[in-house]
């Protein structure tokens, strides 16, 4: 469980910085995992929407950084980063994630 927990930060920390393409991500992400626990499967589903929202430039393709990280998608991505690298265990986490999130 370490080892797929350090390889989802990983991921998240391309997603947070743009640095993830879908079909990386469809690559990388162990599917598997995700439909048998709850917190995978909201991390997942974040990722997912961040990567397929974040915002470019219509011009030329551009990503836009800075709009990205005024976003909902961004802001999920950094508490399910600060929630992983804490000691928060598996039950709490979609209890604190809600309480940080407001929903």
């Amino acid at each position: 469980m370490e080892e797929l927990r350090r390889n989802i930060i990983v991921l998240l920390k391309k997603a947070i910085n743009g640095e993830l393409s879908i079909e990386d991500f469809y690559e990388s992400f162990p599917y598997e995992i995700k439909s048998n626990e709850p917190s995978i499967e909201i991390i997942y589903d974040d990722i997912e929407s961040a990567i397929e929202h974040f915002p470019a430039s219509i011009l030329d393709g551009s990503l836009k950084k800075d709009v990205f990280q005024n976003s909902d998608e961004y802001r999920n991505l950094v508490i399910d980063l600060e929630l992983l690298n804490s000691d928060v265990g598996k039950e709490d986490f979609i209890e604190k994630r809600r309480l940080l999130i407001g929903k």
